[in-house]
């Protein structure tokens, strides 16, 4: 509720930076000719930005709570879970962006009829009544309110897991790519782009954790044991992310790793599967398909450059002239020509 509020403030912190923008750019010594593509693209930030007040308050850390709950990150208990927490989450969102509206104003363009017609306020009708029937009487604040970011460097700052992603690995080499200054240092890797790295061995912060309070040191016995990315269910894993999604008013993406060799068809059926559950986004990655910056600390470098040979291709001459539909549409009310 009070992070909606916050977020709400940040928007007019926004709001103030972008004027600061205009005056500078119309203090310019540019020709008018130059300044105004500059000044229309922040003319048209600034209208969207007060108009919308679109907020973006999400969260990080979904692995690391499961764990520290005792639970399976692909587990019916866990799904559970997350979905209660999720309302939760989406109910105090929307109560503090109501209450605004009743103090501060809504949103520019706010319509019933409209609301009316998205499935996520048909979602809200269904499982938050009483937050449905405020908003459609009250109006809302911001005109879309949560999300989910990948936060992959925030996380590693916070030393815990990122977004709605499942803790990659336990422990695990991370490459540090190695810059003309670092060239004394020693060379554990060169990619196929000829970058060199430095290879070095990273465990979970909330692990370490763990085994401190415990005093354990048999990782299989974990709360991550099984839970890691390349471990869990990936049918498990979309169903995880669709009730995030479900209670999230952006689009969010995650990503699905798999082994070297799964098929064709069982990376079919997870697409086909995230499309079903309603998700907006979703990413799988073979394991070796590209040579990343985390990498499983039992992997060969060999297997790295397997098929990797360069092979020469030349691309066709681009003849001189080329068949094509001249498509005249209004867009707005602005007149286009696509080719």
């Amino acid at each position: 509720y009070e992070g909606q509020r916050l977020m709400d403030d940040l928007v007019d912190l926004e709001i103030e930076a972008i004027e600061r923008i205009l005056k500078k750019v119309e203090n310019d010594d540019e020709p008018k000719n130059i300044k105004i593509v500059e000044k229309e693209t922040w003319e048209l930030l600034l209208k969207t930005g007060k108009e919308g007040r679109r907020t973006g308050l999400g969260f990080t850390a979904l692995a690391d709570m499961i764990a520290a709950l005792g639970m399976a990150i692909d587990s019916d208990q866990a799904i559970a879970k997350v979905e209660k927490i999720m309302k939760e989450k989406c109910r105090a969102e929307f109560d503090s962006s109501i209450d605004m509206s009743l103090s501060r104003g809504s949103f520019v363009g706010f319509d019933t009829e409209i609301e009316k017609t998205s499935e996520f306020v048909q979602m809200m009708k269904k499982e938050l009544p009483e937050v449905y029937t405020r908003m459609m009487e009250h109006g809302r604040r911001n005109i879309s309110i949560s999300t989910v970011a990948p936060t992959g460097t925030l996380s590693m700052l916070a030393q815990t897991s990122s977004g709605i992603e499942p803790v990659f690995m336990t422990h695990y080499k991370r490459r540090r790519k190695l810059n003309e200054r670092d060239m004394e240092e020693k060379v554990d890797f060169i990619d196929d782009s000829g970058d060199k790295w430095q290879e070095f061995t990273v465990y979970h912060h909330n692990l370490k954790k763990w085994m401190e309070i415990t005093g354990e040191t048999d990782i299989t016995k974990s709360p991550y044991n099984g839970s890691t990315a390349p471990e869990i269910d990936w049918i498990k894993r979309v169903e995880m992310q669709s009730i995030v999604q479900k209670y999230v008013t952006h689009s969010i993406s995650s990503t699905i790793n798999l082994p070297n060799d799964v098929t064709l068809e069982k990376v079919s059926e997870i697409y086909m599967d995230s499309w079903k559950k309603g998700l907006k986004g979703i990413t799988v990655y073979r394991d070796g398909s590209r040579s990343g910056v985390l990498v499983s600390t039992d992997e060969k470098k060999s297997n790295i450059l397997e098929n990797t040979e360069f092979k020469e291709t030349r691309a066709p001459s681009r003849p001189k002239r080329l068949d094509a539909k001249v498509i005249r549409f209004q867009n707005n009310k602005e007149k286009w020509i696509a080719v």
